[in-house]
C-alpha cells in the first residue's frame, strides 16, 4: 500500500468511527426517548383506568339507586293491589268464595288434562 492510501483509509477510518459514535450517541438519546415515552403511556394508561373505574362505579350506582327505586315502587304497588284485595274480599265475601271455586274449578280441569 502506498501512503495515500494509508491516509485515505486513516480518514475513512476517523469518518466511520465520527459516524460510529454519532449513531451510539443517537442511540442513548432513542434510548431515553422510548423510556420517557413508556413512562407517559403508562401513566396515561393509568389515569384512563382510573377515570373508567370511577364512570364504571358511577353508573353501577346510578343502576343500584334505579333498582333501588323500582323496587320500592313494586313493592309499594303490591301492597296496595293486596289491601284492595282484601278490603272486596271483606266488603263482598260470598263473592270471594264463589270466584275463588270457580278458578279452583278452572285450574283442576286444566291440570286434569294433561
Amino acid at each position: 500500500m502506498d501512503s495515500n492510501t494509508t491516509a485515505t483509509m486513516t480518514s475513512e477510518e476517523r469518518r466511520l468511527r465520527q459516524d460510529l459514535e454519532a449513531l451510539k450517541a443517537d442511540l442513548g438519546v432513542l434510548r431515553g426517548d422510548l423510556g420517557t415515552l413508556i413512562r407517559d403511556a403508562a401513566h396515561a394508561g393509568k389515569t384512563v383506568a382510573g377515570e373508567v373505574r370511577d364512570r364504571a362505579g358511577e353508573a353501577a350506582e346510578r343502576v343500584r339507586e334505579k333498582g333501588r327505586a323500582a323496587y320500592d315502587t313494586a313493592k309499594a304497588k303490591g301492597s296496595a293491589a293486596k289491601e284492595a284485595v282484601e278490603h272486596q274480599i271483606e266488603d263482598h265475601p260470598l263473592a270471594s268464595v264463589g270466584i275463588a271455586f270457580g278458578v279452583g274449578l278452572l285450574v283442576g280441569a286444566l291440570l286434569s288434562r294433561r
